[in-house]
């Protein structure tokens, strides 16, 4: 019988950060393993501050293991075109980002006042030029 839906919220500089610090204690794998099987990773401020080599290495292995099998929702104040920029490795960010967008429904609003409901895939908030659109990522 299960007990509750595991939800986990980090801002995504922050997460990497906890990542780094994982990797420099041996815990990585432990770390990675609880991000992978929560029912719902919330990833706040994506792109914020871009990802420096290696940090772009982990957000792809979060984002690799949770591939059709467990909810995220990332939320950025970039337009969708403009996440690759926050990748150190352009190639790793093309293949993240594709990842991500893959069959996900993706949500585009000039305000960050929207209602999040967990969703099998990525849910993404932007205030860029696509504002006020629905519809799912091609």
């Amino acid at each position: 019988m299960r007990r509750g839906y595991d939800t986990v919220f980090s801002i995504h500089a922050k997460l990497l950060g906890q990542l780094a610090s994982a990797r420099a204690v041996g815990t990585y794998e432990r770390k990675l393993g609880a991000l992978t099987k929560a029912d719902l990773l919330i990833i706040d401020d994506f792109g914020l501050k871009p990802m420096r080599s290696g940090q772009d290495e982990d957000f792809h292995d979060i984002i690799a293991d949770r591939y059709e099998r467990r909810s995220k929702s990332i939320t950025s104040d970039l337009d969708f075109s403009e996440w690759n920029d926050a990748f150190h490795n352009k190639l790793l960010g093309a293949v993240t980002l594709d990842r991500i967008s893959t069959s996900n429904l993706a949500i585009f609003c000039p305000s960050r006042a929207v209602l999040v409901l967990p969703l099998r895939g990525a849910l993404v908030m932007s205030s860029g030029q696509d504002s006020g659109q629905f519809g799912r990522e091609k």
